[in-house]
């Protein structure tokens, strides 16, 4: 096996491009069994899809696959200066930042009729990277509001500040469709958001977060002297004292992630009894929103934990704090050393990074992520960089991952008839958004200004607020959730049943029409298989075909999926990815469970694409071989330890390393295809292999 991949390595290399699929035309590639397209370019990394000069010959693949698959380029790579973390996932977004870059160039030098779509662009733009005027504005953008905060003198003027502006606040809503009934929406209270990532950075004794607080405390003080606050030394104490008792009540993140203990519906007008001692009906009209009756409270405990602590603490100490989270909430759009302060705590003392993004990144990011503008661009990057074909291609794949998981519902042990009949109705039902949405939004009331980004903004944000207020009147639609065509990402929406891949992911090394097809399965492959995977997962199982949240699975089937997911918290818990610091099996494993239900799909997909036929030989590999590489090589990843801190305590989905070890050794055909023996550190036995379905 190892000479075989030595030969190939001498003969490969890494060949990627800085383009997404408009290089050069050079060969054909057949999409399925009839159909051929011409003119596609060549692959973009390697002879076939897959950098075998990363591979570390040195390392077994049965005792550590995904330091053998990337090794050498996790020796070799250095993370840049304005990253806390690397990997394909940052390629990807710096190329597609280059390529709306481009397109944004092209627009500025023009002039536009106002109200075009051109014309909002390139004023956004054109006020976002001119720091000349936004360093000379300073704070005064913040000044009416910072004038009525001064002015707050009671809890009720709070709750309208609360509502009226965009403030973080651990307090927050905002219309979602009901999980009982997905054709409506109802307005949903929930409680989260810390100026630290996570609760146990407030409470935790560990030298660590013991430092961090000390830092964060000069990082509060040095925001509230840009406000023009007096004593801030002292009232930055108060708001981390304030934080503290926020966090203390705050729920654990495995419960938060847990759609039955956070769905608590309530009528408006029983809202005041159950929760009060607070003005609900002055937040939400503050806010522009007129009378409805139904919302679900999100974390009932933690909301009248935060009605208390509203109606304890001052006005004085509240005051500072909007004050705080005003100009938090607006960092990037004011002066460059209020950028600055929040990038030196967030980006570096946080994050581990050291050189911020260059302005013109950030102010691209910001028109593609906007709700309005975003579509207006949209339009014109997909036509410019993700051809049909390459939409056919991932359509056709994504069906066979549906005929194989169809089968595996059919044939599994796990569910009797009757849940199996609900789980196959799922599975036939669920739609597909390949590339961009169905339907472009409409940007004509949006109104921008060349000089004004904190008023451009505001207006960005008031456009979403007037979509939010009619989402309430109106109810859910088909196209509801949004599908923003750059994202470097990929989506299950389990209340419209619905998988979204938007064009930024479908590149190299996700996925390359012109790539080798095992290549294109165990990468792009496992992805969408992944996201099928969500509406089978312990949480995305608590829906049915129809988005409703109910449980449509037996006792007993219920029991045996359980105990199957439980064994993969005890496989992730014990694997340590920093010293003394070991995954949370519990908040990672609906992610864990979807990765080993993808990666399973998209093997069996990938031979039935092979109709029968027995895969070719390339450089000495096998099918088997390619697709697993892929698979691996689609999760490399470099973190600073300050931000895997981070994510090990805030994220659902396990760090590269183990989304690549902790599945393939649940994979009987790996063992196979690696020769891998019992001794190696990744052998489980037989009946300790997780198969969930």
């Amino acid at each position: 096996m190892k000479n075989t991949l030595k030969s190939a390595v001498a003969v490969s290399a890494l060949m990627f491009t800085a383009a997404c699929f408009d290089t050069e035309p050079e060969q054909a590639v057949a999409i399925g069994k009839d159909k051929v397209v011409a003119d596609v370019p060549k692959p973009q990394i390697g002879a076939w899809g897959v950098d075998l000069s990363a591979i570390k010959e040195s390392v077994r693949p049965g005792d550590d696959f995904y330091e053998y698959v990337n090794g050498v380029w996790l020796d070799t790579t250095e993370i840049p200066s304005d990253k806390a973390h690397f990997g394909p996932y940052s390629t990807l977004n710096d190329r597609v930042l280059d390529h709306v870059r481009n397109i944004v160039d092209e627009l500025v030098p023009a002039s536009y009729a106002s109200g075009t779509v051109e014309q909002k662009i390139t004023d956004y733009y054109h006020s976002y990277v001119n720091i000349e005027k936004l360093n000379e504005l300073g704070v005064k953008p913040l000044q009416p509001r910072l004038r009525e905060i001064k002015q707050m003198a009671s809890v009720d003027d709070l709750s309208v500040l609360l509502g009226k502006y965009y403030i973080r606040s651990p307090l927050s809503f905002s219309p979602q469709r009901d999980t009982a009934d997905p054709s409506r929406y109802y307005m949903e209270v929930y409680y989260f958001g810390f100026g630290l990532p996570d609760k146990e950075y407030y409470l935790s004794e560990d030298e660590r977060f013991i430092e961090i607080r000390k830092v964060y405390l000069s990082y509060v003080e040095k925001m509230l002297g840009f406000v023009g606050e007096d004593q801030f030394e002292q009232k930055a104490r108060e708001i981390l004292a304030l934080e503290t008792e926020m966090a203390k009540i705050q729920w654990d993140r495995k419960d938060i992630f847990d759609s039955e203990k956070t769905y608590n519906p309530i009528n408006f007008s029983d809202l005041a009894l159950e929760y009060p001692n607070f003005n609900w009906t002055l937040l939400f009209e503050a806010a522009g929103y007129d009378k409805f009756d139904n919302l679900n409270i999100y974390q009932p405990s933690a909301i009248k934990g935060f009605i208390k602590l509203l109606n304890e603490q001052s006005i004085e100490t509240w005051q500072a704090y909007l004050a705080y989270r005003l100009i938090t909430s607006n960092y990037e759009f004011l002066s460059q050393e209020i950028y600055d302060a929040y990038f030196d705590f967030h980006g570096v003392k946080l994050a581990g990074g050291t050189t911020p993004p260059p302005r013109w990144k950030r102010g691209v990011e910001n028109i593609y992520y906007s709700d309005a503008l975003g579509d207006a661009l949209g339009k014109i990057y997909v036509a410019r960089h993700f051809p049909e074909y390459a939409k056919d291609q991932v359509s056709e794949m994504t069906e066979n991952l549906r005929t194989v998981f169809g089968k595996q519902l059919e044939s599994t042990d796990l569910i009797g008839d009757a849940t199996r009949a609900e789980a196959l109705k799922k599975l036939q039902t669920l739609e597909k958004s390949i590339g961009y949405p169905d339907q472009w939004r409409d940007h004509t009331s949006i109104q921008m200004k060349p000089d004004d980004l904190y008023s451009n903004t505001d207006a960005l944000k008031q456009a979403y607020r007037k979509k939010n207020i009619n989402r309430l009147k109106v109810g859910a639609y088909k196209d509801d959730t949004r599908l923003f065509p750059f994202a470097i990402n990929a989506f299950f929406d389990p209340q419209g049943n619905r998988i979204m891949f938007p064009a930024g992911i479908l590149q190299p090394p996700y996925f390359d029409p012109a790539a080798d097809m095992a290549v294109n399965y165990g990468a792009i492959g496992s992805v969408i298989g992944h996201e099928i995977g969500h509406g089978y997962d312990r949480r995305g199982s608590r829906f049915d075909s129809a988005g409703v949240s109910r449980n449509w699975w037996s006792a007993d089937d219920l029991e045996k999926f359980t105990a199957r997911t439980n064994m993969l918290v005890e496989q992730y818990s014990k694997f340590e990815a920093l010293p003394d610091q070991f995954i949370n099996g519990e908040l990672t494993v609906h992610e864990n469970a979807a990765d080993l239900i993808g990666l399973r799909m998209a093997y069996d997909a990938y031979h039935l694409a092979l109709d029968g036929k027995e895969a070719p030989i390339i450089d000495g590999l096998t099918g088997d071989q390619r697709f697993f590489l892929a698979f691996a090589q689609s999760y490399k990843h470099k973190y600073r330890d300050e931000n895997l801190h981070e994510r090990l305590k805030t994220d659902s989905h396990a760090p590269a390393k183990f989304r690549v070890n902790g599945v393939v050794r649940n994979i009987p055909e790996w063992y196979v295809a690696f020769d891998v023996k019992e001794g190696d550190a990744l052998y489980l036995p037989p009946e300790k292999r997780v198969s969930i379905w």
